[in-house]
C-alpha cells in the first residue's frame, strides 16, 4: 500500500522517465540500434536450434554493422579532442 502511494506520487510529481537520444548520433544510426534489439530479442525468443541457428547467422551480420559503428563513434570523439 505504501509502495503504491509512492509509486503514484512519484509519477505525478516527475512524470514517466523519457529516453532522449543523442544528438551526436544520426537517426539512421537510432534506427540500426532499435533493429539490432529487435534481432537479439528474436534470438533470445527462439525455441529450435533452426530458430536459433537462423537468428544467430541474423544477429552476428548485424552485430558486425555495430561494431563499425561503434568505431565511427570512437574516432568522431577522438577528432573532437
Amino acid at each position: 500500500m505504501i509502495k503504491q502511494a509512492y509509486a503514484e506520487t512519484c509519477d505525478k510529481v516527475l512524470g514517466k522517465a523519457s529516453h532522449k537520444r543523442k544528438n551526436s548520433i544520426s537517426s539512421d544510426t537510432w534506427n540500426k540500434m532499435d533493429d539490432g534489439r529487435k534481432l537479439k530479442e528474436k534470438l533470445n525468443q527462439a525455441v529450435t536450434r533452426q530458430q536459433k541457428r537462423q537468428a544467430q547467422r541474423e544477429y552476428s551480420e548485424k552485430d558486425r554493422g555495430q561494431k563499425e559503428l561503434q568505431e565511427r563513434q570512437r574516432d568522431l570523439c577522438q577528432q573532437l579532442d
